[in-house]
């Protein structure tokens, strides 16, 4: 004797041991033989296949349906048009209430034997079930909030301020002298306009006319103006483009930052403005780049 046909009644032997097992109610015995036939039957042995839908039907009876459905998979695969081993996929399927899997192995169950009366009465009850559980689940539900698009991450806002700011600095470097002091002029009235919102947010400055005498212009962001930051400014761009100082006290006199002209005032006492008031003379007062 070969030693696979040797395997082949060693297998049988085993099988057999587990079919009496079996029916005497150990099934925990049963499987293990039913086991020990799988291992050592060769792969070619037709009967494989009857011992992994063995092994299902033993390990049902000890509750285990995800084990007994794994070997009721392996038994349809290794015979496909065997009706017995659909019904053990189905019946694992119904004990882990897989009712799609379970009608599954059934159509396929009844396609191969269709006077399987079980078979017919197992199917439409679960499909009954499915129809319960599916108008259960057609019932009133809470409306879904829309869902908010997602928020970059951290790390992603952090490299690309990074990559923004290396090719601010480039372009900044690669610009003309006249073209860097033009950004730094821009960048100071983007500064004005954003020190001037703060201020007026925490009450700094804020409705005062300076009515205390002498002052001409409504400073209404306190000492500090608009047109203070352009004459500071025109200063500076004449400065880097070589003026003389001559022209330079002309500029701020025109601007009124030398103490004369209309600009002097007093800064008024600003009511309403918290840092307004009390006649401070701000950049706006007398004398401030020259005396």
């Amino acid at each position: 004797m070969s030693d696979s046909a040797a395997r082949v009644t060693a297998a049988r032997r085993a099988k057999e041991r587990g079919s009496d097992l079996y029916k005497s109610g150990k099934w925990r015995d049963a499987a293990d033989a039913f086991g020990e036939a799988i291992k050592i039957a060769p792969r070619d042995d037709e009967d494989v296949a009857v011992y992994h839908s063995n092994r299902a039907a033993a390990l049902l009876q000890l509750g285990d349906a995800k084990a007994a459905r794994s070997d009721a998979e392996k038994c349809v695969r290794l015979r496909p048009h065997w009706a017995r081993g659909w019904s053990r996929v189905a019946a694992a399927c119904e004990m882990l209430q897989d009712d799609a899997g379970a009608e599954r192995a059934l159509e396929k169950l009844i396609s191969l034997d269709a006077d399987n009366a079980d078979a017919r009465r197992n199917l439409n009850a679960v499909r009954a079930r499915m129809r319960e559980r599916g108008g259960a689940s057609r019932g009133w539900r809470m409306p879904s909030m829309p869902s908010m698009p997602s928020m970059p991450s951290m790390p992603d806002v952090s490299a690309t301020a990074a990559a923004g700011a290396a090719f601010c600095r480039m372009r900044y470097a690669r610009a003309t002298p006249n073209e860097q002091l033009a950004v730094k002029c821009a960048l100071g009235v983007l500064a004005y306009f954003v020190f001037k919102r703060v201020a007026s947010v925490f009450g700094f400055g804020g409705y005062g006319y300076g009515s205390y005498g002498g002052g001409y212009d409504p400073y209404d962001g306190g000492g500090f103006s608009l047109y203070t930051l352009l004459g500071v400014v025109a200063l500076y761009y004449a400065h880097k483009s070589g003026a003389s100082w001559w022209n330079l006290l002309s500029i701020a006199n025109m601007f009124g930052l030398t103490g004369g002209g209309r600009r002097r005032g007093y800064g008024g006492y600003g009511g309403y403005g918290g840092y307004g008031g009390y006649g401070r003379p701000g950049f706006g007062g007398p004398g401030m780049f020259f005396r």
